[in-house]
């Protein structure tokens, strides 16, 4: 059975690459969402083994998503990567309240250690 990883983040060019380098890579099913409340109706429906989550996103931003994954029993053991613009100590410290956070990676994402991380992730 294929993985699937969901991508939410409101940057379409960068969803569309990535979902083609994901597919491409690790032959996993992709799924997209342009904000956060998509997301979480896609991870709900679809249970996916991996959420590459952007923190800055209209309608509903990745920490209302982080929260809402944390409140819910099912969703709450689904690893996340984080990427974000934002670089400061109280916006990392406030992602890393999420026990789902598997790593955070600052924009632009170097490629290389984004496709490891996703690599070590799928195959736990």
């Amino acid at each position: 059975m294929k993985k699937k990883i969901i991508i939410i983040d409101d940057e379409c060019q960068f969803s569309s690459l990535l979902s083609f380098r994901l597919i491409k890579t690790f032959d996993c099913e992709v799924l997209t969402a342009d904000n956060g409340a998509e997301g979480i109706t896609s991870i709900e429906k679809n249970l996916p083994d991996l959420i590459i989550l952007d923190l800055l996103m209209p309608v509903m931003d990745g920490l209302a998503v982080l929260q809402y994954l944390s409140s819910n029993l099912k969703l709450n053991r689904i690893p996340v990567i984080v990427l974000t613009a934002s670089n400061t100590p109280e916006s990392r410290s406030k992602i890393l309240e999420y026990k789902m956070v598997a790593e955070i990676y600052y924009k632009p994402v170097n490629q290389v250690d984004l496709t490891n991380k996703i690599k070590e992730l799928l195959n736990k």
